[in-house]
């Protein structure tokens, strides 16, 4: 939880026509100028972004490692397995992650908790990967904290790569990591 806010000064008279002059109407105008995106050049790259804008990718830890063997998997037909939580984030990097490897012909093998398995990976859904005959596991938002479920993934011939945001415990599971 965060404990020291920051309160910005309402947005004035000339930020709005600047806001305007962009085509932002006053809301998102303000939600703007709260975020101190308030020169004409911040502006239009923030909300008309542009890919050449962008980080590389390949600036977050882990990102190669992640690629490469993906490659691999893609280039052996190996069967990938998707895991992610159930709740907003989760499924949308879910789909996302699915939508890009189904377009690259990969076969897929999705799962994320249902009704009352709560939130994480675990041995039993690491068996349901193994009967499926997955050798790759890719978790989405989840895995940063589940040591003991990778490493029995790992004892089975499933590698695993985690991409999560969620803070680590002390120690990291044996898996590639992007987070």
């Amino acid at each position: 939880m965060k404990e020291n806010w920051k309160l910005t000064l309402p947005i004035d008279n000339d930020s709005i026509k600047l806001y305007e002059s962009c085509g932002i109407d006053k809301i998102i105008g303000s939600i703007l100028y709260s975020r101190g995106i308030n020169k004409k050049e911040e502006i239009i790259s923030f909300i008309y972004p542009e890919l050449n804008f962008l980080h590389s990718p390949f600036l977050m830890n882990g990102m190669s490692d992640a690629v490469e063997r993906i490659k691999k998997a893609l280039c052996n037909g190996e069967f990938i397995g998707i895991f992610a939580d159930s709740d907003l984030d989760g499924i949308t990097s879910l789909t996302i992650l699915h939508d890009l490897l189904s377009k690259c012909g990969s076969r897929l093998f999705i799962r994320y908790p249902k009704d009352k398995e709560g939130y994480g990976l675990t041995c039993d859904i690491i068996d349901e990967y193994i009967s499926a005959g997955i050798s790759l596991l890719i978790t989405v938002d989840s895995g940063i904290r589940d040591i003991n479920v990778v490493a029995y993934a790992l004892s089975h011939g499933i590698d695993t790569i985690i991409t999560d945001h969620h803070e680590p415990d002390v120690a990291f599971p044996q898996a590639i990591f992007v987070n």
